[in-house]
C-alpha cells in the first residue's frame, strides 16, 4: 500500500503521542509499505530511513492557536502530497474532522481509504482540566464529527470505541487496537546486581516508577506504600526518574520521612537510556487515576515495562485489568490505601516477581511489538484497500 500519515507531534520530545507515530510509520515502512509522513518540523531521527518525511518549517507548540496554524500547513503539505495512487490516509486526531481531508482528496481527483485514529475522549479531558463546558461540548462535536466522516476510526480501547458507538457511529466503522512497545529497544539485560551496582550504588529489590512525575500518576501512593513495606522488608529500595510539577514537593516529603535513604530520586532519563534503567527494577509501578475509567487505558509505560522484562504493578482500571490475567502483571484498588502496600509486600514475600518478569518479556514479544500492532490495523483494513495494487 502506499500510505499517507498526518500528525500534529512534537518530534522534540519521546513522548507518548510521538512514540506511538513514529512507531506506527516505522512499522508499516518494515511490513513492505511505501510510506510518506506530514507533520511539524522533525528534529531527531524517530523515522526509518525508507519513510519520506514531508514536514514543515514550524515547529510543535502546545497551544489551541499553535493547533490552528499546524492543521493549516498540514492540509497545504497533504494537497501537494496525495496522489491517485494513495490508498490509505492514517490521521492522528488531532482539531479538525476528516471531512476536511477528503475534501482535498476530492479536489485532487483522489479517493483513499481515510482511517483516523483517536487516542482519548476529549470531552471527559476537558472536564477534568476544568475547562468550560462550551469548550467540552465544542470538543465532542468535533471528535464525533471525525469519526462520522472518516471511512474508518481505530481508538486504542474499548471504551473509546463504545463512547463514539453512544454517539451515534456505526459500530462496523470502528476497530480497537491497543498501543505497543519497541521489543528491540527495551529488552532484558544480562547482570542486574552489577548494573543496579553501577548506576544506583545498591543491590537489592528495587521498586521503580520511571516517568512525569505528578499528583494524578499516584506518586504519593508509591511513596506512601513503600513507607509501610521499608518497615517490613530490609533491602529493599525504590527509584523514583522522571520530572515534573510535583517533583519539588515531592522531594520535600521525602526528606521528611525516617527512610529517604531508600529512596532514590532520579531526573528524566533519556529515551535511548531508559531500557538500562528499566533493568534495574524488579517491580515496575504504573498507577493510573480512575477518572477517566470509562474511556480505558492503554498506557505505552506498561508495555515497555514488560518489553523490559518486569513484573509490573498498576491499578485496576480498564484495560489493564485485563491484562492481570497472563501472569505479569497485579492490579490494586487505589481507592484502598492500604491496597498497594497489600500487593507489594505479598510480591515481595512469595518472591512472584522474577517469574512474573520472564512472563512479561514473553508476552510484549506475542503481543505488543509495533509490528504486531501494525498488522492489526491493516487487518481491520477492507481487502480493497489492503490489496491495492500499490502495495
Amino acid at each position: 500500500m502506499k500510505i499517507i500519515m498526518i500528525g500534529h507531534i512534537n518530534s522534540e520530545t519521546s513522548d507518548a503521542t510521538s512514540i506511538h507515530f513514529s512507531e506506527t510509520a516505522n512499522a508499516y515502512s518494515r511490513l513492505g509499505h511505501s510510506v510518506s509522513v506530514i507533520s511539524p518540523q522533525v528534529t531527531r531521527d524517530i523515522y526509518d530511513t525508507e519513510i519520506e518525511i514531508k514536514d514543515y518549517p514550524v515547529k510543535y507548540e502546545e497551544s489551541l492557536k499553535n493547533a490552528f496554524l499546524h492543521s493549516f500547513w498540514i492540509y497545504k503539505k497533504l494537497f501537494k502530497v496525495i496522489t491517485p495512487d494513495t490508498d490509505l490516509i492514517h490521521v492522528r486526531w488531532r482539531l479538525f474532522p476528516a471531512i476536511l481531508v477528503r475534501l482535498l482528496c476530492w479536489l485532487k481527483g483522489c479517493f483513499p481509504h481515510i482511517l483516523t485514529e483517536h487516542n482519548g475522549w476529549l470531552d471527559l479531558e476537558i472536564k477534568i482540566q476544568r475547562s468550560s463546558k462550551l469548550i467540552a461540548w465544542i470538543g465532542k462535536a468535533l471528535q464525533i464529527a471525525d469519526a462520522m466522516t472518516a471511512d474508518q476510526t481505530l481508538t486504542v480501547t474499548d471504551g473509546i470505541r463504545k463512547l463514539l458507538i453512544d454517539s451515534g457511529i456505526l459500530p462496523d466503522k470502528i476497530f480497537t487496537v491497543g498501543n505497543g512497545t519497541n521489543i528491540s529497544h527495551f529488552y532484558p539485560l544480562e547482570n542486574k546486581s552489577g548494573l543496579k551496582q553501577s548506576l544506583l550504588g545498591v543491590d537489592g529489590t528495587i521498586i521503580g516508577f520511571i516517568g512525569n512525575i505528578s499528583k494524578w500518576q499516584g506518586i504519593d501512593d508509591i511513596v506512601d506504600s513503600f513507607a509501610k513495606v521499608n518497615c517490613n522488608f530490609n533491602n529493599v529500595y525504590l527509584l523514583i526518574a522522571g520530572s515534573g510539577m510535583y517533583k519539588e514537593e515531592l522531594e520535600k516529603k521525602i526528606r521528611q520521612t525516617d527512610y529517604a535513604d531508600k529512596i532514590i530520586l532520579k531526573p528524566n532519563i533519556p529515551y535511548d537510556k531508559v531500557n538500562e534503567w528499566m533493568n534495574v527494577i524488579d517491580i515496575a509501578v504504573a498507577p493510573k487515576t480512575k477518572k477517566l475509567n470509562i474511556v480505558g487505558y492503554s498506557p505505552l509505560k506498561i508495555r515497555d515495562y514488560a518489553a523490559a522484562g518486569c513484573a509490573v504493578v498498576s491499578t485496576d482500571v480498564n484495560g489493564i485489568l485485563e491484562l492481570e490475567e497472563h501472569g505479569w502483571l497485579k492490579t490494586y484498588n487505589p481507592d484502598n490505601p492500604e491496597s498497594m502496600e497489600i500487593l507489594l509486600s505479598n510480591m515481595l514475600l512469595n518472591n512472584d516477581h522474577e517469574e512474573m518478569g520472564r512472563k512479561a518479556r514473553k508476552y510484549a514479544e506475542e503481543h505488543f511489538s509495533w509490528i504486531k500492532i501494525a498488522e492489526a490495523i491493516i487487518g481491520n483494513l477492507p481487502v480493497k484497500v489492503t490489496n491495492s495494487r500499490s502495495r
